[in-house]
C-alpha cells in the first residue's frame, strides 16, 4: 500500500511551478497523493483563479479557510517581518516598499510596537487563544491520516500560521517548500516552523536562517522545482526558434524580462531601441515579455503597441495577455508554459530586466544579464537593498545599470559581453550558489526526504 501525503496549494504561481513542471507529479507513482485547495464561500474574492479540473488535478479535497481568520494572522505575519529585519539594511525596503503599502497609517504603528520581541511573543500567545484551533485543517488530517504533507509557498498564505502547528500535534511531519528566490528576504514563518524548509541554493539557505530565523538543521537545498526543465534543451532548431517567436533572422537576441509591477517598462524599452539605432548595440533584436502576472499601464508606461518599435517585438504568445491586463486589469497570474519560458531563453544570448526571475533564469543557461533599476525612480520595492537581487548582482560577469546617467556606459559593457565568446561556462558556474543545480531532480531529492522522515 502506498504512503499517503497530502500536498496543500494555495497560489495559481506555485501551481504552476510545483505541479505543471510535473514535480509532484512525479511523486504520484510511489505515493498516494491527494491535493488539497483553500477556499471561502462567504466572499467572492478567491485564493485560486485556476480550475484544478482544467490543470488536470484527479484526487483534490477543499479545505474551508476563512479570510477574515487569515487576515488576523496577516497582521503576526507582518510584525515577525518588521522584527526579523529590524537592526539591518534591509529594514528601510521592507517598512517603505512594503508595510506602509499594505496597511493603514493606525495599524502601521500597532505593528511597529507589537514587533518587539516580548510583544510579539504575548501578541501570538493571545491570538492563538482567541482564534484557536484550526478545526477545518485539523478535520481533514484527521480524515487522510497522512504520513508527510508537503506545502509549496511562497511563504505567505492560508497555510503557514497554522499547517505546521495541527500537523505537530498529529506527530505528522511538514515539508515547506519554497517558492520564489525573494521569499527569505519579504516573507516571514510567524510562529511554528514546519519539520522541514526547502530552498533553492546556499545564498537562500543562508537568508532563511538570518531573516526567516529557521534553524539551520531544518533548511534542505534542492535547487528550484521550476527550473528543472532548463536541464533540458530545447526540441527545436536554431530557425524554428526563430520562427516560433517571429523575430527577424541574423541578429543578435536579448530579451527584455518585464516585472509584475511594469514601472516604467516603455522608458527602459525606449533606451534599448534608441542604443541599437546608434549602434551602441551591435546588430540585436529585443524581444519584450510582459511579466504574466502585470496590471494596467503604470507611471511612465505607453501602451507598447502604440510606440512603433523597429528593433523591438513584443513574445507573441503574451500578446493577447498584454492587450487584455493593459485594457481591463484582473491581475490573474498567467499561467504560460515553462516550455516556452526555456525555449525562448535558448533563442536569446542575453537578458535584461530591472528584477525578473527570467534574469536568472538566463544565467542558468549562461545568457548575459543586464539589470537596469535607476536609483531615481526611487523604487523600494526593487531596491538593490533587498538580500536576494544583491547577491545576484554581486555575481561575477553581471552588468548593473543604477543610474540613467551611466547607461550608454553600461549597455557598451552588456554589448561586449553578448559578443565575448566563451562566457557561458562561467556565467552557469556562479548561479550555483543561488540555485544549486543537483544531478539528481528536485522531485527525487524530494522523495529522498519523505524515505529518510517518514
Amino acid at each position: 500500500m502506498k504512503k499517503k501525503i497530502l500536498v496543500f496549494f494555495d497560489q495559481d504561481i506555485v501551481i504552476r511551478a510545483f505541479y505543471q513542471s510535473g514535480t509532484i507529479k512525479k511523486l504520484e507513482k510511489f505515493y498516494d497523493i491527494t491535493y488539497i485547495f483553500p477556499v471561502d464561500t462567504t466572499v467572492s474574492k478567491k485564493y485560486l483563479n485556476v480550475s484544478p479540473e482544467k490543470i488536470g488535478f484527479k484526487k483534490f479535497e477543499n479545505v474551508s479557510i476563512s479570510r477574515y481568520r487569515m487576515g488576523v494572522w496577516y497582521n503576526l505575519f507582518l510584525a515577525n517581518l518588521i522584527n526579523n529585519h529590524r537592526g539591518k539594511s534591509t529594514f528601510r525596503s521592507i517598512i517603505d516598499g512594503k508595510i506602509k503599502k499594505e496597511v493603514s497609517k493606525k495599524l502601521y504603528y500597532f505593528l511597529r510596537i507589537i514587533s518587539y520581541p516580548l510583544f510579539i511573543k504575548i501578541y501570538n500567545f493571545i491570538l492563538l487563544r482567541v482564534l484557536g484551533q484550526n478545526k477545518e485543517i485539523q478535520k481533514i488530517l484527521k480524515k487522510h491520516k497522512p504520513s508527510i504533507i508537503i506545502y509549496p509557498t511562497v511563504l505567505s498564505g492560508p497555510f503557514v500560521c497554522e499547517l505546521p502547528r495541527e500537523a505537530k500535534k498529529l506527530n505528522i511531519k511538514s515539508i515547506f517548500c519554497m517558492n520564489s528566490w525573494d521569499n527569505p528576504m519579504s516573507k516571514a514563518i510567524p510562529n511554528f516552523f514546519p519539520d522541514y524548509l526547502i530552498v533553492w541554493g546556499n545564498d537562500s539557505k543562508q537568508q532563511s536562517v538570518d531573516l526567516l530565523k529557521v534553524p539551520e538543521e531544518r533548511i534542505k537545498c534542492f535547487g528550484a522545482a521550476q527550473f528543472e526543465i532548463y536541464k533540458q534543451k530545447s526540441l527545436l532548431t536554431r530557425t524554428e526558434l526563430k520562427n516560433k517567436f517571429q523575430v527577424p533572422y541574423s541578429k543578435k537576441y536579448i530579451l527584455y524580462a518585464g516585472v509584475g509591477e511594469s514601472y516604467r517598462e516603455t522608458k527602459y524599452l525606449k533606451l534599448l531601441e534608441e542604443a541599437i539605432n546608434s549602434k551602441i548595440l551591435e546588430n540585436c533584436h529585443i524581444i519584450y515579455r510582459p511579466h504574466p502576472w502585470r496590471g494596467k499601464l503604470q507611471e511612465e508606461e505607453e501602451n507598447f503597441f502604440h510606440l512603433k518599435f523597429r528593433h523591438i517585438t513584443m513574445d507573441p504568445h503574451m500578446i493577447r495577455y498584454y492587450k487584455k491586463e493593459i485594457k481591463k486589469p484582473s491581475r490573474t497570474f498567467f499561467m504560460i508554459d515553462y516550455t516556452i519560458t526555456r525555449d525562448l531563453l535558448n533563442l536569446v544570448d542575453g537578458v535584461v530586466s530591472p528584477r525578473s526571475t527570467v534574469l536568472l533564469e538566463g544565467t542558468l543557461l549562461g545568457k548575459r544579464p543586464f539589470v537596469i533599476f535607476p536609483e531615481e525612480d526611487h523604487n523600494l520595492s526593487w531596491s538593490k537593498e533587498n538580500i536576494h537581487f544583491k547577491a545576484f548582482c554581486d555575481l561575477p560577469n553581471v552588468i548593473t545599470c543604477f543610474k540613467i546617467s551611466s547607461f550608454s556606459e553600461k549597455i557598451k559593457a552588456f554589448n561586449k559581453k553578448i559578443y565575448t565568446k566563451n562566457l557561458e561556462k562561467k556565467i552557469i558556474k556562479n548561479s550555483q550558489n543561488i540555485v544549486l543545480n543537483s544531478k539528481l531532480g528536485y522531485a527525487e531529492q524530494l522523495n529522498n526526504l519523505i524515505i529518510e522522515i517518514s
